[in-house]
């Protein structure tokens, strides 16, 4: 079962006998196909689900232009939600269109809002008092797939430095670079994305020194940091990394000329993406149990 590139590598060319003696879908090739059917295939379908895969907050300091501009790492350059945030306070905002707006300073309803033009969230009225930050609910963007030798795999952590030990740092990272972070095992969520650090020693057991307070606290020993938007770890359900392989094995016949094969596979796609959907969906079971009286008339036997 896949969980590093180097995992998914090889379900993919084990699920599609895909021929090592060929040079058209080179290893680089499959690596950048992996990454296309991340973001065209599975992107979409933990889209389609709706249960709250991929969802982060992003919380940006509350300015006085009521102009904030949505995350980067936005899949497909939406939001989730915006909320408004006071330490433990939490305040929903109402969904408004721009056509509604006749002054900034004022929500066109009873609550406070926003709307969205091109890539900003417009906040109505544009400076709410009583409020720290604005929170942008994302769908965060799957990060990119690379290999584990552009990533450095945590060994130890000190929480009160900061510095991060890793089995090797790549030699061409920087006190420039910014950083992710992503969790070794399931579900490979994203803890911590676009983290500076201070110091770097590159090379076997190199050491990265973050800010102490800015180390997610579920940092753990064997996860992943890589440069930001870049991750060796699969991020997808185990269950759903079945399904990506096979989805680039049969582009890669496709592309081979093997026609017959990958239109066996195109057929196993379908039905292993249903498969998928009845296993992701619904993520809880049971929804909350029905209140029953059971002292009511109708349950009362007949004296």
């Amino acid at each position: 079962m896949a969980q590093t590139w180097t995992e998914l590598l090889d379900d993919l060319k084990t699920l599609g006998a895909v021929p090592t003696s060929q040079n058209l879908m080179t290893e680089a090739r499959m690596l950048s196909l992996a990454n296309a059917m991340m973001r065209t295939k599975i992107v979409p379908l933990m889209s389609e689900i709706r249960e709250g895969y991929y969802s982060y907050d992003i919380d940006t300091a509350m300015n006085a232009t009521g102009i904030y501009n949505i995350s980067r790492r936005a899949a497909g350059g939406k939001i989730l939600d915006a909320k408004l945030i006071n330490g433990d306070d939490v305040g929903d905002l109402t969904r408004y269109w721009e056509e509604d707006v006749e002054n900034m300073d004022t929500a066109p309803g009873a609550t406070e809002g926003f709307y969205v033009k091109r890539n900003q969230i417009i906040l109505l009225p544009k400076a709410p008092g009583g409020w720290t930050y604005l929170r942008q609910v994302i769908m965060l963007r799957p990060l990119e797939i690379v290999a584990q030798d552009s990533a450095a795999q945590v060994t130890a952590i000190d929480t009160v430095t900061g510095v991060v030990t890793c089995e090797t740092v790549p030699s061409t990272w920087t006190t420039s670079n910014t950083f992710d972070i992503v969790q070794a095992e399931s579900h490979f969520d994203t803890i911590a994305i676009d983290l500076t650090i201070s110091a770097v020693t590159t090379g076997s057991a190199g050491t990265l020194t973050f800010t102490p307070s800015a180390l997610p606290s579920r940092l753990s020993v064997g996860d992943w940091i890589g440069l930001a938007g870049q991750s060796p770890v699969v991020q997808c359900e185990m269950e759903v990394q079945p399904y990506l392989a096979l989805l680039c094995a049969h582009v890669c016949l496709r592309s081979l000329g093997a026609m017959e094969k990958a239109k066996e596979l195109k057929e196993d796609a379908k039905e292993m993406r249903e498969e998928v959907l009845s296993i992701l969906t619904p993520r809880v079971e049971n929804e909350g149990k029905k209140l029953v009286n059971r002292t009511g008339i109708l349950r009362r036997g007949v004296s």
